[in-house]
């Protein structure tokens, strides 16, 4: 989901800040793996997943292997990077970094047509970060919280709001929402956030459900407004705005997290060796301040929990997504 020029210009900055400060303090050690490497990622340069994954790419160089590069597949709403990954050598030299949207979501919404396996065809290696949503209003509303929305919104028709793309965790969630305040959302689906938010400040929609990354650039220069932020305590980022539990909406603290998988067969020694050089680039505190600069939360999560969390998170999703009806048409 891209931002606005504004953000992507502050982007670039704490990329090439964090890159030279992650040089600095890669520790030295053997490499694990001696031939180059590379992190696919299913969306075009410069989105937030993008920029993840070209900071652990810096992680990992001259630790996990001698070079390490980011390799965009964009394209069928980041499934065409999966399905390169599934037929890969499981060999550590082919990883991919995707939204768990694809991992968790998509199964359900695209049946046999999905041509991969999201439990059978990947060894999940570790979780880099989290990431949560804001809900936003401008003009078009007078709505300053949440519930001066849903109070405002129960008083018309039908309410449309934006999303960066249909099928995805802002979708579900702003259907979510209709359904906990009785509300008659419609979902307007735009090419990322970055349209879907100007559309707001403009005052065509009334609000969006989108990335941080996307909202946190714009707040205070211009008229949108986040209302609430998905999640269970406060953005540090935005610490004046509530969460959806101050709300009175716990059921909407619900977000997603980047996830580094490798091919199936992967060797379980070379996953145990990448799940801990991830951990140990986390920890860095220039890796975790360029993520944050993302609007994503790190943290790490490693191989041997994210199996039974996607599990979890599939069955929790599964009769949200249902309820929705949406059918994907690609």
């Amino acid at each position: 989901m891209s931002g606005s020029p504004q953000f992507r210009l502050a982007r670039r900055a704490a990329l090439l800040a964090a890159g030279g400060a992650l040089s600095a303090m890669r520790p030295a050690r053997a490499q694990l793996v001696s031939r180059n490497v590379r992190i696919l990622v299913g969306f075009a340069p410069g989105g937030q997943i993008d920029a993840a994954a070209r900071l652990l790419a810096e992680a990992l160089r001259g630790t996990y292997a001698p070079s390490v590069v980011v390799e965009n597949r964009p394209g069928a709403s980041g499934r065409l990077a999966l399905e390169v990954a599934r037929t890969a050598e499981p060999d550590g030299t082919t990883l991919v970094l995707t939204p768990s949207d694809q991992l968790v979501f998509f199964g359900q919404l695209y049946g046999n047509r999905l041509r991969y396996d999201p439990l059978g065809d990947f060894t999940p290696v570790a979780k880099l970060s989290e990431y949560y949503m804001g809900f936003a209003a401008g003009p078009a509303t007078p709505a300053k919280t949440l519930g001066e929305f849903v109070a405002w919104a129960k008083d018309r028709p039908s309410v449309p709001f934006g999303i960066p793309g249909p099928g995805t965790l802002p979708h579900f969630l702003g259907i979510q929402l209709g359904k906990i305040a009785g509300l008659p959302l419609q979902a307007v689906a735009y090419r990322g956030d970055g349209p879907a938010v100007q559309d707001v400040i403009a005052g065509q929609i009334p609000m969006s459900v989108s990335a941080f990354a996307s909202l946190m650039p714009l707040v205070g220069s211009t008229p949108l407004r986040v209302m609430a932020v998905g999640m269970s305590q406060r953005l540090p980022g935005l610490p004046d705005v509530p969460t959806v539990v101050e709300a009175g909406m716990p059921d909407l603290a619900l977000g997603g997290w980047q996830a580094l998988l490798v091919p199936s067969r992967t060797p379980a020694s070379l996953v145990a060796a990448l799940d801990a050089a991830v951990a140990q680039a986390v920890t860095q505190p220039a890796m975790r301040e360029g993520i944050l600069r993302l609007g994503l939360v790190p943290g790490h999560e490693g191989a041997a929990a994210l199996p039974a969390r996607l599990r979890r998170e599939q069955e929790q999703w599964r009769p949200i997504v249902e309820a929705s009806g949406f059918r994907p048409e690609d």
